[in-house]
C-alpha cells in the first residue's frame, strides 16, 4: 500500500535505538510535584525554536486547551473562537460553557466579524475577550491574519490563543522564493516575522516532529502562572521521559536535517500538484502537506474506493466549508517520486471512468489570510497579504 494518510510530515519516526537514554519512564508523580528529568531541556529548546519566552510541556493539545480555558475562564471573560478552529479547541471551550462563561463563534479568518461581535457583546458586558484561532488552516493553504486579529483583540484588552500545530516544523523565519517555508520550522509567528509576547501558542510535536507531546508557549509570566494553576499537572500523568527524549531527538534532527527534509517535502508537494494539474485536476492546500482534490461534482467516495482497490490509501473527510465529503492526500518527505507518479496516474485512470460533473464548484470559501503558494516547482513564491 502507498500511504497518503500519515501526518508525519517530515518523515520523522524515531526508532528506539536512535533516542537518548532515560533511567525511568515516568517519575510516578504529577508534574505539579516533580517534572520529568527531560522536561526542562525540552521546554527550553522548543521555546527557543518558536522564539517564545517560555514553554510548558503538556501530554497533548487537549490537556493544553483544557488548562488554558480553565485559566482564562474568569467571570468577566468572553470567549470567542474561529468557526474553522480545530475540534479539540471546541472540546476545551465546552469547559468554559459548563462554568457559565459565554462562548461565541466568528466566521473563519474574519477580523471584521470578530470586531462586530465584540462591539455587540463585550461592550455591553464589559468583558475581556479570549480569542481562539488556528495559526494555519491547511485546507486553504494559508496562515491566519494575525496582525488584523491582534488589532481587534488588543483594542479590547484581550488575549489571542493560536493552535500552531500545523505550522510547527514546517514554517520558519525568512521565507523567500527559493524557500517558501522559511528556515528552522519554528511556526507561523516566525514565518510572519512577528514578535508578539501577548499571543499564547499551543503546539503538538505529533505531526512534523513525529512525537505525541504538546506544549503551551508564550510570555514567561503566562507560563509561570500556568505552572501553578494548570489542573492537568495535578490530576493527569505528565509527558513521560520517553516522549520528551523523542522530542529532543526530533529537534536535534531538525537542526541537522530539517532544511533538507522541508525541501524534500516541497518537492513532493509540487510534484503531486503538477502531475494532477497536467490532467486537469487542481488541489487545495497551497504548500501544506494536506492536499485536497477539487473534484467538482465527482464523488469523492467512489474515487476513494477505486484508489483503495489499487493499493493507495487517502483520507476521506469533510473539511470546514465543504458541504460534501472531500478526498485528501497527505504528502510527506518520506514519499518517493515514483509513488506520487503512480498515485496521480491512478487518480486520472479512475476519474476517466466516472461521469463528468455538470458544474464545477469550489469546495472551500476564500478568506482573509496570509497564503503560502507556489507558481511552479522551480519558482516557488510566498504571498504575504490577502
Amino acid at each position: 500500500m502507498i500511504d497518503f494518510t500519515s501526518a508525519l510530515y517530515l518523515g520523522m519516526r524515531h526508532a528506539s535505538g536512535t533516542l537518548p537514554r532515560w533511567d525511568t519512564l515516568t517519575e510516578g508523580v504529577p508534574a505539579a510535584l516533580r517534572v520529568a528529568h527531560a522536561a526542562p531541556r525540552f521546554e527550553h529548546e522548543l521555546a527557543a525554536l518558536q522564539g517564545r519566552e517560555g514553554c510548558i510541556a503538556m501530554t497533548s493539545t487537549l490537556h493544553a486547551i483544557l488548562d488554558l480555558v480553565g485559566w482564562l475562564a474568569k467571570p468577566d471573560t468572553l470567549m470567542l473562537a474561529d468557526a474553522g478552529a480545530y475540534t479539540i479547541t471546541w472540546w476545551g471551550l465546552e469547559r468554559a460553557l459548563a462554568r457559565g462563561v459565554p462562548v461565541l463563534r466568528f466566521p473563519h479568518n474574519d477580523p471584521a466579524s470578530l470586531r462586530k461581535l465584540l462591539e455587540r457583546h463585550a461592550s455591553r458586558r464589559r468583558c475581556r475577550p479570549a480569542v481562539f484561532i488556528d495559526g494555519v488552516w491547511p485546507d486553504g493553504g494559508c496562515v491566519a491574519p494575525y496582525a488584523e486579529l491582534l488589532n481587534v483583540v488588543r483594542a479590547w484588552g484581550g488575549v489571542l490563543v493560536a493552535d500552531d500545530t500545523q505550522a510547527l516544523g514546517i514554517l520558519g523565519h525568512g521565507p523567500s522564493r527559493a524557500q517558501p517555508y522559511g528556515c528552522g520550522g519554528g511556526g507561523s509567528l516566525r514565518w510572519l516575522g512577528l514578535d508578539v509576547p501577548d499571543v499564547i501558542t499551543v503546539t503538538s510535536c505529533a505531526k512534523a516532529f513525529g512525537v505525541p507531546v504538546a506544549a503551551i508557549s508564550g510570555a514567561q509570566s503566562v507560563i509561570d502562572d500556568l505552572r501553578g494553576q494548570a489542573l492537568t499537572r495535578v490530576h493527569c500523568s505528565p509527558p513521560s521521559n520517553a516522549h520528551l527524549c523523542a522530542g529532543l531527538a526530533a529537534m536535534a534532527l531538525n537542526r541537522l536535517s530539517g532544511e533538507k527534509l522541508r525541501a524534500r517535502l516541497l518537492r513532493n508537494l509540487l510534484c503531486l500538484r503538477e502531475r494532477l494539474h497536467a490532467v486537469g485536476i487542481e488541489t487545495f492546500g497551497g504548500l501544506f502537506p494536506v492536499q485536497t482534490l477539487d473534484l467538482g461534482g465527482l464523488r469523492a467516495v467512489d474515487l476513494f474506493k477505486a484508489l483503495a482497490a489499487r493499493g493507495i490509501e487517502a483520507v476521506l473527510r469533510r473539511p470546514y466549508g465543504s458541504a460534501v465529503p472531500q478526498l485528501s492526500f497527505i504528502v510527506t518527505a518520506s514519499h518517493e517520486l515514483d509513488e506520487i507518479d503512480f498515485a496521480a496516474a491512478e487518480i486520472e485512470r479512475a476519474l476517466r471512468r466516472m461521469p463528468r460533473p455538470r458544474a464545477h464548484s469550489r469546495p472551500f470559501r476564500r478568506d482573509v489570510c496570509y497564503r503560502v503558494t507556489a507558481v511552479r516547482r522551480h519558482d516557488a513564491s510566498v504571498a504575504h497579504g490577502r
